[in-house]
């Protein structure tokens, strides 16, 4: 590193702040993110449940036994759908806040490729419009 002038040495310090920089504001929007999903799940089943439970009880005439039973079963299927719904939910709108906030340039590639399929193109494409 002494061998390097003035000019390497701070811009790879600048290199270095960035890139740091870019790992704590992913690992924040992770955080952040990773609440929003546990309760964006949380809510998708307990309104899958409770629209369960007001359909068996309200719109279908059973009697007490085999609600029960259907209750028990009822539970697992909206709560394995509650999970699911929130999965899928949670991947779009994260998709839509990194890019209407234009998030990007602040989040490591790791989690860009995973809430954005063609992250490649896009960097690729405005690589190319900035070199215009």
């Amino acid at each position: 590193m002494e061998d390097l002038d003035d000019e390497e040495k701070a811009r790879r310090k600048k290199e270095q702040i960035a890139y740091r920089n870019k790992k704590n504001f992913s690992t924040t929007f992770m955080f952040i993110a990773t609440a929003a999903e546990i309760l964006i799940t949380f809510v998708l089943i307990i309104l899958l449940l409770v629209i369960g439970i007001f359909i068996l009880s309200r719109v279908v005439s059973i009697d007490s036994e085999a609600f029960s039973n259907i209750l028990g079963v009822m539970l697992i299927v909206m709560a394995f759908g509650g999970l699911v719904a929130g999965f899928i939910i949670y991947k779009k709108l994260m998709k839509v806040v990194i890019l209407k906030f234009h998030l990007e340039e602040k989040l490591s590639d790791e989690i860009l490729n995973h809430y954005l399929k063609n992250y490649k193109e896009l960097k690729q494409e405005r690589e190319k419009e900035l070199k215009q």
